[in-house]
């Protein structure tokens, strides 16, 4: 996607959206994303879709953030994404 295709919020921040997007686009192809991390994307999706991960929610903290995504999965997964597309990224145009 161009610069200008990101900048129209198409995607918005929905990680859904971003993963379904990126699979159209051949995610598979430089990196394979697991049914298991796509499930903690999903769980991250809750959080971030309601700017937990920025504000404050009494009720999440109770329970102990709960349905928080495994973070070290989330970790791992950002790190394969990082290098998997970097070359691709800087010869984007």
């Amino acid at each position: 996607m161009t610069k200008a295709e990101l900048k129209k919020r198409a995607l918005g921040h929905d990680l859904l959206r971003v993963l379904a997007k990126a699979d159209e686009l051949g995610l598979a192809t430089r990196v394979e994303v697991t049914d298991a991390e796509r499930e903690e994307i999903r769980k991250a999706n809750d959080y971030y879709a309601d700017k937990e991960f920025e504000y404050f929610n009494v009720i999440s903290a109770v329970t102990g953030y709960s349905k928080l995504p495994n973070l070290t999965v989330m970790d791992q997964l950002a790190q394969r994404l990082v290098s998997g597309l970097h070359d691709g990224c800087l010869n984007a145009q």
